[in-house]
């Protein structure tokens, strides 16, 4: 059962890595698409 939990934990820091990731590759495409924010409104 415990690695049961340690998988979970693992899946969880994981996707929040990814999402850190991901959310820093949207915000360089703001930064270089500036000049057209409306592409990337979301």
């Amino acid at each position: 059962m415990r690695y049961v939990v340690y998988a979970f934990c693992g899946l969880g820091m994981l996707i929040a890595w990814m999402n850190l990731t991901v959310d820093g590759a949207r915000a360089k495409k703001h930064l270089l698409h500036a000049e057209q924010p409306a592409a990337y409104s979301n």
